[in-house]
């Protein structure tokens, strides 16, 4: 992962932390691998957060798999809301769990997206979950299940860490 920095941006590799990661100064962001599947995303997010308090934000990156008609390949979704499409419940009726994206972030973007060309930038619904989609059937269901643009696996696994340091950070803790 950090090779592919290094060709064209300043990089300084951070050798103190248990997973591969690496600060661009340029962005001030921090890369790192997220893992596979939600729950190893959550993990790895959690193990940064604790590790490093000045992280504001974490962004999912990564492909995913169309569920809207109008995307095409090399089209960027920033999801608005992610949705947890793999969610179930046998003894119980409820909807299916829905966590918004961060609004000020993805304002910004919206503005951001008005200047590129070259692909398209849909701001909509992501469905996450632990599964491959790999049948237009599958897709369809869960595109009619929860009216996502896209399905990815790691999308929902940023909830939780991110939702305990915004709490952490409000009580003072």
């Amino acid at each position: 992962m950090v090779k592919t920095f290094e060709a064209s941006l300043h990089v300084e590799r951070l050798h103190d932390l248990k997973i591969e990661a690496a600060y661009v100064p340029d962005w001030r962001a921090l890369v790192a691998p997220g893992g596979h599947g939600k729950t190893q995303f959550a993990v790895q997010a959690q193990y940064l957060i604790d590790r490093l308090s000045s992280i504001e934000l974490v962004i999912c990156a990564g492909a995913a798999g169309s569920l809207a008609p109008d995307l095409s390949v090399g089209d960027v979704v920033v999801g608005t809301e992610t949705v947890e499409h793999d969610y179930r419940l046998l003894f119980a009726t409820r909807p299916l769990p829905r966590f918004p994206g961060h609004a000020p972030s993805i304002d910004a973007l919206r503005l951001l997206a008005h200047g590129i060309s070259g692909f398209h930038i849909a701001f909509d619904v992501i469905a996450s979950g632990d599964e491959d989609v790999v049948t237009s059937k599958r897709a369809q269901e869960i595109r009619d299940q929860t009216g996502a643009a896209c399905v990815a696996w790691e999308g929902s696994g940023r909830v939780q860490p991110c939702s305990m340091a915004l709490a952490r950070s409000k009580s003072g803790l």
